[in-house]
């Protein structure tokens, strides 16, 4: 899903891989090509955060809807974030931590409602002190 290639420009090319023989079948284009975003998913879609467009990191946000192999945009994210770490919790809530914005890295937190598909919401953790390496 999206990534880059020889060209070392961004791509949004997505493709399911068939376990059994490597297969690859093509799906659905993500709505922008993008590198360095971050992907999780839940139990139906999978979710792309974040990223590099190729000239600026950025903060936007997409979900794909695998049954329907369809992208939809969500809310972009407070900050521009690349390279950050993602996951879900209990099928509600996507979470997104550090990754770096173009010019520092970043220690913050940002979580949104999946169910309800809200705005991202800074997270205030007091043990995040310096940026990850």
């Amino acid at each position: 899903m999206g990534g880059e290639f020889d060209t070392n420009k961004p791509v949004k090319t997505n493709y399911e891989v068939k376990l059994s023989n490597a297969e690859l079948i093509k799906k659905a284009d993500m709505p922008l090509a993008k590198n360095s975003h971050s992907l999780c998913h839940d139990r139906k879609n999978v979710y792309s955060i974040g990223g590099f467009d190729g000239k600026d990191h950025i903060p936007d946000c997409e979900i794909y809807i695998v049954h329907r192999n369809k992208w939809e945009h969500m809310q972009s994210l407070n900050h521009k974030r690349a390279q950050p770490a993602t996951f879900t919790v209990n099928n509600k809530w996507i979470y997104t931590v550090a990754g770096h914005n173009g010019k520092d890295e970043l220690n913050s937190v940002e979580r949104m409602n999946i169910v309800v598909r809200g705005k991202w919401e800074i997270v205030i953790i007091e043990s995040m002190f310096s940026p990850r390496n």
